[in-house]
């Protein structure tokens, strides 16, 4: 085959993956609740009625705690996205918007996302011109460490706000699982 027709065939390829994913995402979601449903009948089927609602109160639990962290760290990914954004356009960087949403998308992952994203952002600039690599790099590391500390009190802070909204105490995820850690040894002391 020629490389014209390989590169349509590909095209084609990721089309159909993308519509089949869409639709198949779009299935799910319509029929969420029922399968929720249908997962909790399989539950009390299959376990006691205690453990089965234990199981629902920890799923909720977690469905929660991933949701917030979900949230949280997109809304972190766009402050650092437009943040750098402004930052490189204040530099006058090459390339301002597109290392911008690359820095800003893989701030997702968790720790070395940034400085993920800034080595082939680095390396795009320093083709251009390397001594604005060399600041880039600086500004990266410089604000991204400044900004993460703030950042991650400021989400902190926001989700002991809206506990308190709701009536209810903040407990943060390292103290929940200190105070789990804390019943098991309690209980374990009593088996004694």
């Amino acid at each position: 085959m020629t490389t014209l027709t390989t590169g349509i065939r590909e095209v084609g390829t990721y089309v159909y993956n993308l519509l089949i994913g869409l639709i198949v995402s779009i299935y799910l979601l319509s029929s969420k609740e029922r399968m929720i449903g249908r997962g909790k009948k399989f539950l009390y089927t299959i376990f006691r009625t205690d453990i089965a609602n234990r199981i629902l109160v920890v799923a909720r639990q977690t469905n929660q705690m991933f949701k917030g962290f979900l949230v949280g760290k997109l809304l972190d990914s766009t402050i650092i996205g437009i943040l750098c954004f402004i930052g490189t356009m204040i530099l006058g960087m090459p390339y301002a918007l597109l290392i911008s949403i690359v820095v800003g998308v893989t701030n997702i992952i968790p720790y070395f996302g940034p400085f993920i994203g800034a080595i082939p952002s680095a390396i795009l600039i320093l083709m251009v011109n390397p001594t604005k690599c060399l600041i880039f790099l600086i500004f990266i590391f410089m604000g991204v460490e400044k900004f993460g500390k703030y950042d991650h009190e400021a989400i902190i802070f926001d989700q002991k706000a809206e506990a308190l909204a709701e009536g209810r105490t903040y407990v943060s995820a390292e103290d929940k699982i200190r105070a789990e850690e804390g019943e098991e040894a309690y209980q374990a002391e009593l088996k004694k």
